[in-house]
């Protein structure tokens, strides 16, 4: 598609609703734990430690949140002089009034169903995070979201599941696709060069992750 009829993300997609995933992530059950403030980066004490790293080396830099939940990770680095957006597969932020940042720098897009690369948003955002969600993607969709998320940026921070039961082992849970860590790096390497974070996990403490860094070819 020609750069003059690419969908301009930011009339289009930011502000909007395109897509709903169809998981369990959407239901009350799960949505509700995933957006009040309490877990993941939407609790200020997990964030903090994001924010301190990405101040320190993405000032005045794109970012964009991806299973952004709330949008509390970008509410405090737009504090920081990051021109940070969100987007999320699920519209319970929405429908529960749980936003932290304004509409037009929130999406919600199912980003194992949408294709990017009919945007202009290719390269756009330097650095892209992802935290306690590719564990709640399943293993046949995780290439078309990384196929997404590395055409929309240029470098991603993530956590990644390790550890602990999922769906597969017949519990009733939002998490789909746990797998070790040489999986995600074997996985990750035809996308870029790997670096492991393992400061971000002395200082957050999810016992069943661990942390990623990839630099997008």
């Amino acid at each position: 598609m020609s750069e003059e009829h690419k969908i301009d993300a930011f009339k289009n997609i930011f502000g909007n609703i395109v897509s709903v995933i169809d998981t369990e992530d959407n239901l009350h059950e799960f949505a509700y734990n995933n957006f009040n403030g309490k877990f993941s980066m939407s609790y200020p004490n997990n964030a903090i430690h994001v924010v301190d790293y990405l101040k320190e080396n993405y000032k005045n830099k794109n970012h964009i949140d991806i299973g952004a939940s709330r949008g509390y990770l970008s509410k405090r680095l737009l504090e920081e002089n990051i021109n940070s957006y969100g987007i999320d597969g699920s519209d319970y932020g929405i429908k529960n009034n749980f936003l932290d940042i304004p509409m037009d720098r929130y999406a919600v897009c199912d980003m194992t169903k949408y294709d990017f690369r009919n945007t202009n948003l290719e390269k756009y955002f330097d650095i892209s995070t992802a935290f306690e969600i590719t564990e709640h993607i399943h293993e046949e969709d995780i290439e078309i979201f990384y196929n997404n998320v590395s055409f929309i940026s240029k470098e991603h921070l993530c956590s990644i599941h390790v550890s602990g039961p999922d769906s597969k082992s017949g519990v009733r849970t939002s998490h789909h696709n746990i797998k070790n860590k040489n999986w995600w790096i074997n996985f990750f390497k035809k996308y870029g060069k790997i670096e492991e974070m393992p400061m971000l996990k002395t200082k957050i403490g999810w016992e069943e992750s661990e942390f990623l860094k990839i630099k997008f070819f």
